[in-house]
């Protein structure tokens, strides 16, 4: 599992991929492409999981930034917003979107995107609304328009 000290995850664009198990409290790993993070999460969880499939999310964003809280949550920075790549099924022979009938809670990859997205965009709106007027380039603008 990589720590904050290791870099040989970081991309040159100084983003990372994250993987998480989809539960808490779970593991993590970072690395420079979102199969290698994959499978050193299952190779840190997958005996724990019936029928040995891992529910695994993977993420891309800002390698100091990004990160997994000490809930298990993840953690970034609203400046730099993260992408969510998927929520995947992981045994040991594939690696898959997950499907309705893979878990009993009966999510899916197609309906966990929607929500990243959707709490990515709301938090970085809201971020922007509490600053925007704290900013000076937009009060500079918000004169000029005047």
């Amino acid at each position: 599992m990589a720590t904050s000290k290791d870099h040989d995850h970081v991309l040159p664009n100084g983003n990372t991929f994250l993987a998480m198990t989809a539960s808490s409290p779970g593991h993590w790993a970072k690395a420079t492409d979102p199969i290698t993070a994959i499978k050193e999460v299952r190779r840190q969880e997958g005996s724990h999981w019936p029928k040995g499939r891992v529910p695994i999310t993977v993420f891309y964003g800002d390698a100091e930034t990004l990160q997994v809280n000490d809930f298990g949550g993840l953690s970034w920075d609203t400046r730099k917003p993260y992408v969510p790549i998927g929520l995947f099924t992981v045994t040991k022979r594939s690696i898959h979107p997950l499907k309705k009938a893979d878990f009993e809670e009966g999510g899916s990859h197609l309906k966990w995107m929607a929500q990243e997205f959707s709490s990515v965009e709301r938090q970085v709106d809201e971020r922007f609304e509490k600053n925007v007027e704290k900013d000076p380039a937009v009060q500079e603008l918000i004169a000029e328009s005047n």
